[in-house]
């Protein structure tokens, strides 16, 4: 009699499936640990510009607006400013919904891998 937790003999086509799953699953991992630390960079990018934004609205309008650009600061109008830093936020907030659904999407796929294997190895 077999023990219910023993797991099953594969046979050779089996054990190429769940080598197969077992890559795909690889894949997936690092693709999410990818994902994650993209979206951990744009959130944090995100955070620095809504900072920058309301640390110039508490300035005067005749305060004197300099840009970065390499190691040079070039002056810049303030509305140029305010647009850039606008753009940047609405494209940081693009990136992260596009980042936070290929998580769902990898999380998603590493579930099923893992039942899909958990099935084939009977575990």
């Amino acid at each position: 009699a077999k023990k219910a937790g023993a797991p099953k003999q594969l046979d050779e086509a089996q054990l190429k499936e769940a080598q197969e799953l077992q890559e795909q699953f690889n894949t997936y991992q690092r693709d999410l640990r990818s994902v994650r630390t993209a979206l951990n960079t744009a959130q944090r990018e995100a955070r620095m510009n809504a900072v920058t934004t309301s640390q110039l609205q508490a300035l005067e309008p005749s305060v004197p607006m300099y840009r970065s650009v390499g190691k040079a600061f070039v002056f810049t109008p303030r509305h140029e400013v305010e647009t850039r830093l606008t753009k940047e936020i609405a494209e940081l907030n693009k990136t992260q919904k596009d980042l936070t659904d290929r998580d769902e999407y990898l999380t998603r796929r590493l579930q099923s891998h893992a039942n899909n294997l958990r099935d084939l190895t009977g575990q």
